[in-house]
């Protein structure tokens, strides 16, 4: 739950690799490590402190999110 708005944490994945495979972490680590590089995956894969957001922070988040999308599919 820490990093579930971090996009550093967010990719696509088969349904296959994600339902029957837990992820396939083995198979997914080094693509990640070359993605994101060695930093950022041991920051992703460290320890985290809970996060508690308020509602304010939600709805900011949504309207980031909602403003990035439309910058997708506006191409």
């Amino acid at each position: 739950p820490e990093l579930r708005f971090n996009e550093l944490n967010c990719h696509k994945q088969c349904s296959p690799c994600n339902t029957q495979l837990s992820g396939n972490i083995a198979n997914y680590r080094p693509i990640l490590l070359e993605r994101i590089g060695l930093a950022n995956l041991e920051f992703v894969e460290g320890p985290h402190e809970p996060k508690k957001y308020t509602c304010a922070e939600l709805k900011e988040i949504e309207t980031l999110y909602k403003s990035k999308l439309k910058q997708i599919t506006a191409g």
